[in-house]
């Protein structure tokens, strides 16, 4: 079976927003929290690699707001790229939040010269471009402001190209525009519970949460920053924009179609902070995926065939955690890459096959180190090559405990393991003799393992004189599933 983890975002508890975020990300809420409560307005960049969970926080935060009594909106903008300009999605979310605060004659200064500008930006598609994209219909919004569309559209329509870029760029329409827009905001948070009854307590701002910004399509994205900074940009309203800032600036190279262009400096033109979401560098993340996707179950039904394989479920553990803790990959990656394991391991027949944390071992290679697994899977190396390449990746920092400074004996076995896998032929024999003190090839060694646990290593293989299974036969089930789930 194939595992998807829950979406814990579609039953955020009220009352204990954090309650189920499995990498205790709270006190990164309470921190972003106390830097916009005072903050007048302006423009924050959330910056987290894809699949390192920012959706899940930005959302579970939004609630945390919303119980600390601040006014929060929420726009994924990915889902709105379809739309002709960004402005579309932008008003309709402000206009939403006007109507639910205000009385409805409130909004037509708002309304009226939204449309305009929405208009100048669109060129002369109809009048019909609110309606369609947001439901807000132009003949309500107030009388008079039907014949200024028409007028305006004719105008527009008239002149053509020139005169639509000429009205973008009018600083008349703009500045009225945003004048209503903060004219509204202090409005609506003159409304708020608390400021009606407490006065001493300072308004807070607005928060509007922009995520998925750095998967839309280029020229949508440089919309997006440019109307938030141009036009929504006012005081009373942060705009926080959960970015994988490094995917941002390549769809700013993408759009003005040149790598010379300094990317990060133009995007500092628009944040006025720029902060990160850490991965936390412990293993709730890898327990609660463990314990979720029920490897449990797959590693009884190991011991049960085979109970050789005993120690499998525990060595399994620590090889996880090691070699995930090194790299900290994306939250989405080590998904993927457990999924993948469990699914090989509940295939593989553990009675005639290498040890679960060798397994892990070839997929961790097959993700971060492709052309590595691939010359291990086409035999590309001699026996020497394998070693000096595994010796490579497999620094003394995955040996060595730095806190207890003890060895990690699991991966030194793990590692042989593989090796001597790889060394094996068809029928389980070695191909070139080396794990003996009277080989001619005895110097091969991996260098970052102690010669006495070497030593244990060797005296281990003379006592296990089982025939090894061919690596082989372990990629080619690797491969197989791979082709099915990727």
């Amino acid at each position: 079976m194939i595992y998807k983890l829950p979406d814990i975002t579609q039953e955020i508890k009220v009352s204990d927003p954090f309650k189920d975020c499995v990498l205790k990300r709270e006190p990164y809420a309470q921190v972003l929290t106390k830097i916009i409560e005072d903050a007048k307005g302006g423009v924050i960049a959330l910056n987290g690699k894809w699949g390192t969970g920012k959706t899940t926080f930005v959302k579970m935060w939004k609630v945390y707001l919303e119980k600390n009594d601040f006014t929060c909106l929420y726009l994924n903008v990915w889902d709105n790229d379809y739309s002709v300009d960004p402005i579309i999605p932008l008003m309709a979310q402000f206009y939403e939040l006007f109507n639910s605060k205000l009385k409805e004659k409130s909004l037509n200064n708002y309304l009226a010269k939204g449309a305009k500008v929405t208009i100048n930006i669109l060129k002369p598609i109809g009048k019909g471009v609110l309606k369609k994209l947001t439901g807000i219909k132009a003949d309500e919004i107030v009388e008079g402001v039907d014949e200024a569309l028409d007028e305006s559209i004719e105008q527009l329509a008239k002149y053509g190209e020139s005169i639509i870029n000429k009205a973008i760029e009018e600083k008349k329409d703009l500045v009225a525009f945003k004048k209503e827009l903060e004219k509204m905001v202090n409005v609506a948070n003159e409304k708020s519970d608390k400021s009606e009854t407490d006065n001493t307590l300072p308004k807070k701002p607005i928060v509007c949460i922009i995520d998925e910004l750095d998967r839309c399509n280029p020229h949508y994205a440089v919309l997006v920053l440019e109307r938030i900074k141009h036009l929504f940009s006012v005081e009373g309203i942060v705009f926080v924009l959960s970015i994988d800032k490094e995917e941002l600036e390549n769809s700013i190279r993408g759009y003005y179609g040149s790598d010379l262009i300094d990317s990060p400096e133009y995007l500092r033109r628009f944040f006025d902070i720029e902060l990160k979401l850490p991965i936390p560098l412990d293993n709730k993340f890898i327990d609660y995926v463990y314990k979720t996707m029920d490897f449990e179950n797959v590693m009884n039904n190991r011991q049960r065939i085979n109970a050789r394989v005993g120690k499998e479920r525990e060595n399994l553990g620590k090889i996880i955690k090691l070699l995930l803790s090194k790299d900290v990959p994306s939250l989405r990656m080590i998904e993927k890459y457990m999924n993948y394991l469990r699914l090989v391991l509940a295939v593989e027949r553990p009675s005639r096959t290498i040890q679960a944390d060798s397994i892990a071992i070839l997929l961790y290679i097959k993700y971060l180190y492709p052309e590595f697994y691939y010359n291990i899977s086409h035999r590309k190396y001699s026996l020497s090559e394998l070693f000096n390449q595994i010796d490579s990746i497999f620094d003394i920092s995955f040996f060595v405990d730095s806190n207890t400074n003890s060895i990690n004996r699991v991966l030194a076995f793990s590692l042989t393991e593989i090796i001597c896998s790889y060394n094996s032929s068809e029928y389980g024999q070695e191909i070139e003799p080396f794990l003996y003190q009277d080989s001619t090839n005895s110097q091969l060694k991996l260098r970052n393992i102690p010669q006495d646990l070497w030593n244990d290593i060797i005296n281990w293989k003379k006592r296990n004189s089982f025939d090894l299974f061919p690596l082989n036969q372990v990629i080619e089930n690797i491969e197989l599933i791979g082709n099915m789930i990727v």
